[in-house]
């Protein structure tokens, strides 16, 4: 079965996210109680002022009876709940959690009443640690070695890479389906099978890197410039379509109609497969979505693209991606 996946087109860094996310927030559900706490607060507040209002005789509805700054609180306690709530249901994956009897009369999904969740502290430092500051060192680790090696092999690039994925495909994957079907792995609270866990997304970073790299060797007519950088959903290259005019990349000359050629160079330099996201029209629907009619008047052609990479090789690119998500809030 592995010799038919493409690792090359995997997201593995948004499964990596999710999972970190996902251990990250069972970690500080102990604190839904107290935001509970605070929701009743400002529930009471809005209470006795709506009271105190009726005890003076007024009886015309104001605007709001909270302030602004507490609607934005209430909004963000509101948000809070939702999500410890939502990860209640998934406490179960931790090693730590060893759950006696289930008891319904528990206000907590059967599972803790409110002292018991307040006490509630898995400790999932571990997780994140590995995962987000382990695996990057690891993996530069590994691609040195990778590149260190072939300057002595005598097989030609393609046939090195080959060879050495061919190898890497062989070993044995335990979490690789779990991975594919986006299931989060439990027990990552355990250091050992968290460091076990590590080790295959690493393997499989490998077999990624080495993907792309015999893909670019077959392919040297495509131009994968930002291969480097993080890899754009759809959304955020249409978004990137939208926001350009801030970075003085778009010149306006005579109407292009040429969508397909526009849509390939943006894949290209964003590191996705553009013959999958040609045929895929939903692009098309995402693109349109954030332009205003005048926008068809702007010509993107290659020159404009290769200006944008000079850019973003001056600038910090994380502040770029910030800049990107800033404006994907705008985005339904």
């Amino acid at each position: 079965m592995i010799e038919n996946i493409n690792f090359r087109l995997l997201d593995i860094d948004k499964y990596v996210n999710e999972v970190t996310d996902t251990y990250w927030t069972l970690g500080q559900i102990n604190e839904l109680p107290f935001y509970e706490s605070e929701f009743n607060q400002i529930h009471f507040k809005k209470y006795k002022r709506q009271t105190r209002r009726l005890a003076k005789g007024i009886t015309t509805e104001p605007k709001q009876i909270l302030t602004e700054t507490e609607i934005k609180e209430l909004k963000n306690i509101e948000n809070k709940i939702k999500i410890y709530k939502t990860a209640l249901s998934k406490v179960c994956i931790l090693d730590c959690y060893n759950p006696q009897n289930i008891d319904t009369s528990k206000k907590y999904n059967s599972l803790f009443n409110k002292a018991e969740l307040e006490k509630f502290n898995p400790n999932i430092s571990g997780v994140y640690t590995q995962l987000k500051g382990i695996i990057p060192t690891l993996l530069e680790v590994s691609i040195e070695e990778i590149e260190n090696e072939f300057k002595t092999s005598p097989l030609q690039k393609i046939d090195y890479y080959k060879n050495r994925l061919q190898k890497l495909k062989a070993a044995n994957f335990m979490y690789l389906e779990s991975i594919l079907n986006g299931v989060i792995v439990d027990r990552l609270d355990d250091n050992s099978k968290c460091f076990e866990f590590s080790g295959e997304l690493v393997k499989i970073k490998e077999i990624q890197y080495l993907e792309n790299k015999i893909f670019e060797l077959e392919n040297p007519q495509i131009e994968n410039n930002l291969g480097d950088y993080k890899k754009l959903s759809q959304k955020e290259i249409a978004l990137l379509f939208y926001t350009l005019d801030a970075f003085g990349i778009f010149i306006k000359y005579k109407v292009s109609q040429d969508l397909t050629s526009q849509i390939k160079l943006i894949c290209v330099i964003c590191g996705l497969d553009y013959k999958s996201k040609i045929q895929d029209q939903r692009i098309y629907k995402y693109w349109r979505s954030v332009h205003s009619d005048h926008d068809i008047e702007r010509v993107r052609t290659k020159e404009n693209y290769e200006n944008l990479i000079g850019r973003l090789k001056d600038t910090d690119f994380k502040e770029f991606i910030a800049f990107l998500n800033n404006h994907l809030k705008d985005l339904k």
